[in-house]
């Protein structure tokens, strides 16, 4: 298991069979790491044509914040979400989204990421975040359950996403530096979609990500064991159907520290 050179923890594998592995996590009361957000938040949240400071980014998205305060859910699975924007963008992936909703005030809808790799290939990534108060959590729940939503959103079985995804992943491009080649892509699973042309999750390139919270007092040793997550990662997915797979997983503490970051007021 290889350890990156990257200003938070980071820990990169390959899992049986040469599919990746990520374990990360963040520290945003360390100065350099907040600024490192500072330098993608802009980014992550309008794409790279943004015009945006950062001051007037957070400003935007802590009025969509203030309005979740008493969701502890939302908050958890939106900064999450973040960080694992922050993590893609640090590994040289290609953002081929917005992290914000181009229709309303708020956070998107679809797929939780759409990406590019160096070679050009289209990624698909799906984000489950949960607190260690939840009974039997675990990275694997979390990515088995970010697995099952993408086996449905890309078969286009998901009751919860009736819309169209790859409508609104197109939506998203056209408003980033994405090519016209991997936009033809895009509208062209978006037209199969429409005409109920089915695709199997082994077509596609994925990204599920597991991320968990700290929220109680003592942290259990289970969250940061990387080489358990990674074993018990593997051994899921050696009958699992995909075309190339990435796992991420996370270990933060508590999601008041973003919440501090940004600048949202709450009571402590």
């Amino acid at each position: 298991m290889e350890k990156l050179e990257t200003p938070f923890l980071c820990y990169k594998d390959k899992l049986s069979d040469d599919s990746l592995f990520y374990f990360f996590s963040l520290n945003l009361e360390d100065s350099t790491q907040r600024e490192l957000l500072d330098k993608y938040l802009v980014s992550i949240y309008e794409g790279k044509k943004h015009t945006s400071s950062i001051e007037l980014t957070k400003r935007r998205i802590i009025k969509t914040f203030k309005t979740k305060l008493g969701n502890t859910k939302w908050i958890i699975g939106s900064a999450a979400e973040i960080y694992i924007h922050l993590l893609m963008n640090v590994l040289n992936y290609n953002q081929e989204c917005l992290y914000q909703n181009l229709e309303e005030n708020s956070i998107k809808k679809g797929f939780d990421g759409v990406y590019t790799d160096s070679d050009n290939k289209l990624w698909i990534l799906e984000s489950k975040a949960g607190a260690d108060t939840t009974e039997q959590i675990s990275h694997l729940s979390k990515v088995q359950e970010a697995y099952g939503d993408l086996t449905k959103k890309l078969s286009g079985t998901s009751e919860n996403e009736p819309n169209d995804p790859w409508m609104n992943a197109l939506h998203h491009a056209d408003s980033t530096t994405t090519s016209e080649d991997i936009k033809t892509k895009i509208k062209k699973l978006s037209d199969d979609y429409v005409l109920d042309i089915s695709h199997s999750i082994d077509e596609y390139n994925i990204i599920p990500c597991g991320t968990i919270f700290i929220v109680s007092e003592n942290e259990p040793d289970d969250f940061n064991d990387v080489r358990i997550i990674k074993n018990q990662i593997e051994e899921y997915f050696k009958d699992k159907d995909y075309k190339n797979l990435i796992v991420i997983c996370s270990t933060q503490k508590s999601y008041n520290s973003f919440l501090d970051y940004l600048g949202v007021p709450y009571e402590k």
